[in-house]
């Protein structure tokens, strides 16, 4: 019997075993190993879970007296129907959060499921420059700016040190296996899966995508890494006059309040086109963000400023 490196953990061994076994080494492009290698591996693997200490990333911004902050070994879910800004958000969240101690640069893998690696190369250079598209394609092609650019992007590096994958994954098991291999690697902090519903076996039923949201939580705990989510949610919500997300209709797609330590919604009025309200003048730049935090069991909700030209969100 043999198995891929490293070897899985959690109550869905089996399914990862058969996995293993159903593959080739050529498919997986991971090393195989036998029963004794595996032995070994997982002694390293024991110890290397003896080294991860929770930590508490702070928090800045808008977000800061809402919330004391977000903890390694924490599933942080945000949730929006299309074109409401779910990856600028996730953005936002990386830029304001705020490790425990110095480190040179906070490591952080993207599994882009969506967009290529450029493309989201491109929109994280617009989120921290301000600049649109049209705008960076002139700075690249002109040595000045350019040489700025670089700069900026420098600056960037040494604060978040992104890895962008943008492989499609037949179905999540094979992403589970990639993640729990790139944590042996590069021991990243933060991990962003955009998104959950382009993972065909989170997508099917309720139960698979159950499944799917346990696993991710489990991984979270047992690497002590922070996993942000994006996912869709319920379309019963275009029924609403209002079109205001709230919890139930991100639970009639899974348990995400079982698992979830924390879940943002996002909603833009001005997308809908809404005008002014008995409380606030009318903005179509303005975003609400519903939270949820699981662990004290509080509700909460923040304006915010939507940037839909560079697809950034900043603080009002």
């Amino acid at each position: 019997m043999y198995f891929t490196s490293p070897p899985p953990n959690g109550d869905l061994l089996a399914l990862f075993c058969k996995k293993s076994m159903m593959r080739n080494q050529g498919n997986l492009g991971t090393t195989v190993y036998s029963f004794d290698q595996l032995i070994e591996q997982q002694e390293e693997h024991i110890e290397f879970l003896e080294r991860q200490t929770k930590q508490i990333f702070s928090i800045e911004g808008a977000l800061e007296k809402k919330m004391y902050g977000i903890g390694t070994g924490e599933l942080v879910v945000v949730a929006a129907p299309p074109a409401m800004g779910k990856r600028a958000f996730a953005l936002y969240l990386i830029s304001k959060l705020s490790p425990p101690t110095s480190e040179s640069a906070i490591g952080i893998r993207y599994f882009s499921l969506e967009h290529s690696a450029a493309d989201l190369f491109r929109l994280i250079l617009s989120n921290h420059t301000g600049y649109n598209r049209s705008k960076l394609a002139k700075m690249m092609t002109d040595p000045t700016e350019n040489e700025r650019l670089n700069t900026i992007y420098t600056n960037l590096k040494s604060k978040h040190h992104f890895v962008i994958d943008e492989d499609r994954f037949a179905d999540f098991l094979d992403l589970a296996l990639r993640m729990k291999h790139d944590q042996f690697m590069h021991q990243n902090k933060i991990v962003i899966i955009d998104y959950l519903q382009l993972l065909g076996q989170c997508r099917n039923s309720i139960l698979e995508t159950n499944l799917c949201l346990k696993q991710l939580k489990l991984i979270a705990e047992e690497f002590q890494i922070i996993i942000i989510l994006l996912s869709e949610i319920s379309r019963s919500i275009e029924t609403k006059k209002d079109r205001i997300p709230v919890l139930t209709n991100l639970l009639e797609l899974g348990q995400f309040d079982q698992y979830a330590d924390k879940i943002f919604m996002l909603h833009r009025p001005g997308y809908y086109g809404f005008g002014k309200t008995d409380d606030e003048l009318f903005s179509p730049q303005l975003m609400k963000v519903f939270g949820f935090n699981k662990t004290n069991h509080t509700n909460f909700s923040v304006k915010m400023h939507y940037e839909w030209l560079v697809n950034r969100v900043v603080d009002l």
